[in-house]
């Protein structure tokens, strides 16, 4: 059985990827990589995370992994040996992003750039955002030459660089998601109930 990492696995996009892969890849153990404190409900069971708040299909478990901590995802990657890489955390909130630039940085280009050397010899899936462009035009397609209005957009470029430059990597450019993340704060709509119930329109 070949083995994937999916990374973000508590956030919206890469939770659903990693409920519903087993059924259409049951040959593939995946492995979920969450963020410590991403998942407070999740108890801890040595180096892999069991979630009390999500369902485990056959063919998964979860690891959790501070992807910042360099040191701990060489050691990670070289015990799992993934034969694949869907990289789909990031500090994705543009907020956020913009308030610290370093930090979005570090968690969207860094982190990103690690990931692609580790995984030189294996395919790597980088989950980016169609806000690479500007939206003046739209109907984009690969060719289309970036123009981001953000720092978070930003970053995507300068990662989208880096993975581009292993033929073996490819990105997949995802507009703005919404759904039911399993903290209740990774969706757009999510964002939007919750500035709702603040009384925030």
């Amino acid at each position: 059985m070949q083995t994937a990492w999916v990374t973000g696995a508590g956030g919206l996009f890469g939770n659903y990827l990693v409920q519903t892969a087993p059924q259409f890849a049951p040959h593939w153990q995946l492995i979920g990589i969450i963020r410590d404190g991403n998942m407070p409900s999740l108890p801890r069971v040595g180096k892999d995370a069991v979630p009390a708040s999500l369902p485990s299909p056959s063919g998964v478990r979860y690891r959790l992994l501070d992807l910042a901590d360099f040191h701990a995802i060489r050691g990670a990657f070289k015990e799992d040996r993934p034969q694949l890489i869907i990289h789909c955390a990031a500090l994705s909130r543009s907020p956020a992003c913009q308030e610290n630039p370093s930090l979005a940085h570090r968690l969207n280009v860094e982190v990103t750039a690690q990931l692609a050397e580790l995984a030189a010899g294996i395919p790597l899936i980088f989950v980016s955002s169609d806000l690479v462009f500007d939206g003046r035009e739209g109907n984009y397609d690969e060719a289309a030459q970036p123009n981001p209005l953000s720092v978070y957009a930003e970053t995507k470029v300068a990662a989208e660089q880096i993975v581009l430059a292993n033929p073996r990597h490819t990105t997949l450019r995802i507009s703005l998601n919404g759904g039911t993340s399993p903290t209740g704060d990774r969706g757009f709509n999510e964002e939007m109930c919750r500035a709702w119930r603040a009384g925030q329109t």
